[in-house]
């Protein structure tokens, strides 16, 4: 079977929910490969992998070297790669000698890089010269120190314009999806309905709380290992497993919380959307 691609992708918008997954190393990525469409090698690793307060020291170097790792393991997945704080900023010029770097050195299937208006014109010079490229608005982990903090974007309607503009500014300028990061699910779900590209959410507890049922269901994520409340503790987690990833995937228990949950959540029905709506309002 060939990889998927970042125009795969792209086709997938309101025809199928995309699943989309982060893998810093080989074990992980070789795991979740059979169930995922996107995996995306991104600049967090810097705080689940070498303990910095932020992404902002991640280098270019690291994110090849964790990126050669996942695509070496991975054979269907399309494979996305976070372009580093420094690394694209300066110039479009920069930016693409960077990102034909990434492209070259891990055959990845395209770069993601932080910005909606003021990097349209890097993203278009980029997928003008053959690189594919995923936006990320919103919450943008690469501004956290002048943005504010680890906050949610968009819970007054008032905020909402500039988001959408960024939005589409990403989409015009030639992005095959976009991440919405740290955003209201009502301004979420409006730019998703307006741009003809995916978005590519994240699922916070907080913002979108789960019924009784559905609790159970994701608690047992927890207790397995599947799912994490941090970073840190998930690096911690996969430090305890050291190089036996593959057995804890395959474990018994493991196995009965994936099943229990997909059957339950995961395209298991035409209308995922509204099932899915039930299940988080």
């Amino acid at each position: 079977m060939l990889r998927k691609s970042a125009n795969d992708i792209k086709s997938l918008k309101r025809k199928n929910p995309i699943v989309c997954l982060t893998a810093y190393t080989a074990p992980i990525a070789r795991a979740i490969d059979e169930q995922v469409d996107l995996m995306l090698v991104g600049d967090s690793l810097g705080m689940v992998l070498y303990d910095y307060e932020n992404t902002l020291q991640v280098t270019l170097e690291q994110m090849i070297k964790h990126a050669k790792s996942v695509v070496g393991a991975s054979n269907k997945s399309c494979v996305i790669v976070d372009m580093p704080f420094g690394t694209y900023e300066e110039s479009v010029e920069k930016a693409f000698m960077n990102a034909a770097r990434v492209m070259k050195e891990t055959n990845c299937n395209g770069v993601k890089l932080e910005g909606g208006q003021k990097m349209s014109k890097t993203i278009e010079h980029l997928t003008k010269s053959s690189i594919p490229v995923m936006g990320h608005i919103g919450l943008q982990p690469q501004s956290v120190l002048i943005d504010g903090g680890y906050k949610v974007r968009g819970k007054v309607k008032s905020e909402w314009q500039k988001y959408i503009d960024d939005a589409i500014a990403v989409e015009e300028a030639g992005a095959f999806s976009v991440v919405l990061e740290g955003m209201a699910e009502p301004l979420a779900a409006e730019i998703t309905s307006i741009l003809n590209i995916p978005t590519i959410g994240f699922w916070n507890k907080n913002h979108w709380p789960l019924t009784e049922e559905a609790n159970m269901i994701f608690n047992k994520l927890y207790d397995v290992g599947i799912l994490h409340v941090n970073g840190k503790e998930a690096g911690k987690f996969l430090n305890n497993l050291g190089n036996d990833i593959l057995g804890w995937w395959n474990d018994e228990e493991v196995i009965k919380a994936k099943r229990i949950w997909c059957n339950m959540y995961a395209r298991v029905s035409k209308n995922w959307l509204k099932d899915l709506i039930k299940i988080v309002f």
